[in-house]
Order: structure tokens, then C-alpha cells, then sequence
């Protein structure tokens, strides 16, 4: 069961509990990718400084190929995980901001049912003030044909990401920001 969010305008959204400039969180949630477009690039997650054509943002997804990645402005930084969960799979995904380091850490990650986690990261300082969250496009109308299950947001980095897979509810209420068991 989900939201299915499968057209140029359709998204799933929120302008409220969002992190702020060089704030560590943690989203994750259920996902499954009902058919990959032709597009360059189609929006699992994103974080974007401006509703319209967004100059700061962190965003995941996948390119035409298939693959899953990580992409970040206004420096560029990205990350290829390589092939991403095929077609019609639901799978466990987790996107975390560190800044408890020099330089800030983004990583993403995702694990189909019973496989092993694939993942990656980039080191970019980004600092911009975000201004939507949004899940299945993104300010560039770069959409996915893509169903969302759960969706849970922390206002720290999480470091064992994976527990939160097992349940709708998230297991840790410390620094929850949001969480949206989706029943459709």
C-alpha cells in the first residue's frame, strides 16, 4: 500500500520540519519505483532552497540508466550507487546529512527485501536554507513514476539507519521531526 505519485505535477510535499542550514538529519522511508522513465533524471527525494528551478538542493533518484544517486548543489557533488532497485521492487531507502565533522558527509542507501544495503556518499559543504522537501519531484519538474510507503524524518544523523525498516512506526522518537505511515 502507498500514494503513488506518477505525473509532471504530482508530488508528495511539505514546507514545514524542515532542517536548517548545517543541521545533521535523517529521512528513510518504503519506496518502490513503478516503471523508470526516459528522462535524464527522476526525483525519489529532494530538499530545495526555492520551489521553482532551485540554485541549493540535495536530491535522490535515478538517472535513465537505472542507476540510483546522489546529487548536490551549488557544488556538484554526486554520487553513483550504481544500479538502483529494479522496476516493480519495494525497497528500504535512507538519505542522512553528518555535519558533525569538518566537512559534511550526505549519504544514501537503499536495501530490497532480504538483499544487502548498497551505498554511497559525497563530502560537500552545502548550506542553503531549504524551503520545500519534496518526494517523487523536484523544483526542475524532474518526476518519478514512484509509489511511497512510509516517510520518517530526524533532525539528527541517524547511525543505525536500518532499524527503521522493520516497522511503519518509526523505532526511535529522539529528534523525530516528522513521520507518515502512508495508507492509500
Amino acid at each position: 500500500m502507498g500514494i503513488r505519485v506518477a505525473a509532471s505535477g504530482a508530488s508528495l510535499n511539505t514546507t514545514t520540519n524542515l532542517p536548517g542550514p548545517g543541521a545533521s538529519f535523517t529521512v528513510c522511508g518504503w519506496a518502490r519505483l513503478n516503471t523508470l522513465g526516459a528522462c535524464g533524471y527522476q526525483n525519489l527525494w529532494a530538499l530545495e532552497d526555492n520551489t521553482s528551478s532551485a540554485g541549493g538542493y540535495a536530491s535522490m533518484g535515478w538517472l535513465a540508466s537505472g542507476n540510483m544517486v546522489i546529487d548536490t548543489n551549488p557544488f556538484g557533488e554526486f554520487a553513483n550507487l550504481g544500479a538502483g532497485p529494479a522496476a516493480g521492487v519495494w525497497f528500504f531507502w535512507y538519505l542522512k546529512l553528518d555535519t558533525s565533522t569538518t566537512e559534511d558527509t550526505w549519504s544514501i542507501g537503499y536495501r530490497v527485501a532480504g538483499g544487502s544495503w548498497v551505498t554511497g556518499s559525497v563530502q560537500a559543504d552545502i548550506s542553503f536554507t531549504a524551503v520545500i522537501m519534496q518526494m517523487g519531484r523536484n523544483s526542475y519538474s524532474e518526476w518519478a513514476d514512484v509509489t511511497i510507503g512510509s516517510f520518517k524524518q530526524w533532525a539528527a544523523a541517524l547511525t543505525a539507519v536500518g532499524q527503521q525498516e522493520s516497522r511503519a512506526e518509526p523505532d526511535l522518537e529522539l529528534d523525530l521531526a516528522a513521520s507518515e505511515p502512508v495508507v492509500a
